[in-house]
């Protein structure tokens, strides 16, 4: 009797507050279920790619290669003869490889730690600082580097 009682009580109440609850849970239902189709299915890319600010493009652009060394001294220089530059193959939309710097994208030749004296090719990376813009390739993908390690003496 006394569920009978709790049921009837303010039933109109009642009944609008758990249409209201159906509605809700179907309109999100519906836009979770709208979501993971569009990212399982996305949308084609555009085929005039030059008339599209959004389609993707590829440009080769040249940048100044920098040595990262984790010590103050210089422990590392390139060779003579050798650039320190890379050309590298870029992927992005036209408006994002438009305003491109050369802090943008900042390719670094790595000092190891455990650095021996004399010439050693070392690989070229990237740090890449503007978003949307993705490093297809490079070359040359290492470059030649003498060394002459400090050592501490006490």
């Amino acid at each position: 009797m006394k569920i009978l009682n709790f049921l009837f009580r303010d039933f109109w109440r009642k009944l609008v507050a758990l249409i209201f609850a159906v509605v809700i849970y179907w309109q999100v239902s519906g836009v979770i279920k709208q979501k993971e189709a569009m990212r399982d299915n996305p949308a084609p890319a555009a085929k005039n790619a030059g008339s599209s600010i959004g389609a993707a493009s590829r440009r080769d652009m040249d940048f100044t290669v920098r040595i990262l060394d984790g010590g103050a001294e210089r422990r590392a220089v390139f060779a003579p003869g050798t650039a320190p530059k890379v050309k590298a193959a870029l992927r992005g939309t036209k408006h994002e490889l438009d305003g491109i710097k050369d802090g943008d994208l900042v390719f670094y030749v790595d000092v190891p730690a455990d650095l021996k004296s004399g010439e050693r090719m070392l690989p070229v990376s990237c740090h890449i600082r503007r978003r949307g813009v993705e490093v297809l390739s490079m070359e040359p993908a290492e470059l030649k580097i003498i060394a002459n390690p400090v050592e501490n003496h006490k």
